[in-house]
């Protein structure tokens, strides 16, 4: 249970609890792949000492900016289409058994 920092303070340096748990669950994953702790905290836990990172405002987030977004869905697209230029045709998703008649049970 998170006693410390108090979610009201984590509330009051984020726009949303969303924005909260992904900020924290990646700096808590940077931690884990072995960045820098940034504080002390209470317990060795990584999401703790993300928290307590938030908390002492020592990280922040930034949204992409809509230009920065449209980036990279075009980048997707073209990657997507260069994908589906190999040629090949898609397995069908309904297999020949499922098209014969069933086969009655006896009792």
């Amino acid at each position: 249970m998170l006693l410390y920092p108090a979610i009201d303070l984590l509330k009051t340096k984020v726009d949303s609890k969303y924005t909260l748990a992904i900020m924290t669950s990646k700096r808590a994953r940077d931690i884990v792949d072995g960045k820098p702790v940034l504080t002390i905290a209470e317990n060795d836990n990584p999401l703790s000492i993300a928290t307590a990172e938030v908390a002492d405002d020592l990280i922040s987030y930034k949204y992409p900016s809509h230009d920065e977004e449209a980036d990279v869905y075009e980048e997707e697209a073209a990657a997507e289409a260069d994908a589906g230029e190999g040629g090949e045709e898609p397995a069908e998703a309904v297999s020949e058994e499922a098209d014969a008649e069933p086969a009655e049970a006896s009792v």
